[in-house]
C-alpha cells in the first residue's frame, strides 16, 4: 500500500493508475484542422498589424470615433488651400476622434 503525501489515503499497488494513463486523460485533445482555422470572434486591431475580418462599423463604436465626412475633407481643403492627403481622400483614414 501507498499513502498519498500526508492526506491519509492509501491505494494499493493493483488501484495505481499508469503515470501516461493519466497524463494522456488529462490533455485536452488537439484540435482539428477547421477549428484551428475558424477565425477569432473579435478581431485583433493594434497600430502595427490587423489580424481577422473586420467590420469597420463595430470599431468605429468599439473606439468612440467617428467617420470623416466628406465635408469635413473639403473643409480641410479650403482652409488650407491644399488638396488633402490622399488617404484621407481615399477612404484609407476613416475615422476620427
Amino acid at each position: 500500500e501507498m499513502s498519498t503525501a500526508g492526506k491519509g489515503l492509501t491505494m494499493s499497488a493493483e488501484q495505481e493508475i499508469p503515470k501516461a494513463a493519466a497524463t494522456a486523460e488529462a490533455e485536452a485533445p488537439a484540435a482539428t484542422a477547421s477549428e484551428q482555422e475558424k477565425p477569432a470572434a473579435d478581431p485583433v486591431v493594434t497600430p502595427w498589424e490587423v489580424e481577422g475580418d473586420v467590420d469597420y462599423e463595430k470599431l468605429v463604436k468599439r473606439f468612440g470615433s467617428q467617420y470623416i465626412r466628406p465635408e469635413q475633407i473639403e473643409r480641410m481643403e479650403r482652409l488650407t488651400g491644399k488638396k488633402a492627403h490622399p488617404w484621407l481622400r481615399r477612404g484609407v483614414f476613416f475615422s476620427q476622434r
